[in-house]
């Protein structure tokens, strides 16, 4: 996998990890995240970047993609709530071809999150794609001033 698809599922994931929060308890801290993310088919290589959010950006966040989940074309989504995460499935058809996924988000209090997402991808001439996703979010503390909420720094791809 080239890191441009990488950070191309990666953003995916965010709005995952979005709007399956919409449903849980606690609130996320608002201020500065760090998310980090990597991929099975790629385990040398980490992606990261930053995200200020307060509780306006974190409710747009989940409206938007509550409303239109994985921007539409899906004939499954399914979301299972607890207390301390969700488990969400679903299947999309876009852009020729079917993505089917699983995810599961934990929530550790309002200052931690974890995301796994198991991905299979198949075009339409039979080609298809298959990887598991890991992401870790972390508050930070408050944003910086150069940041206002809503704001993200671009996704670096890395070598561990």
């Amino acid at each position: 996998m080239n890191s441009g698809r990488l950070a191309g599922v990666v953003a995916g994931c965010l709005c995952v990890f979005a709007s399956a929060h919409g449903e849980t308890s606690a609130d996320l801290k608002p201020g500065l995240w760090s998310v980090t993310m990597s991929a099975a088919s790629r385990p040398n290589l980490l992606a990261t970047h930053t995200m200020c959010i307060d509780r306006a950006t974190e409710r747009n966040l989940i409206t938007h993609t509550s409303e239109t989940p994985l921007g539409g074309g899906c004939s499954k989504y399914e979301r299972h709530f607890t207390s301390t995460g969700a488990t969400i499935d679903t299947v999309c058809t876009a852009l020729g071809g079917t993505s089917t996924t699983h995810r599961v988000v934990t929530y550790a209090g309002d200052s931690t999150y974890t995301l796994t997402m198991h991905a299979r991808r198949v075009q339409s001439d039979g080609s298809s794609f298959e990887d598991t996703l890991s992401e870790k979010g972390t508050w930070q503390g408050p944003c910086p001033s150069s940041m206002k909420p809503g704001d993200t720094t671009a996704m670096t791809v890395a070598p561990k």
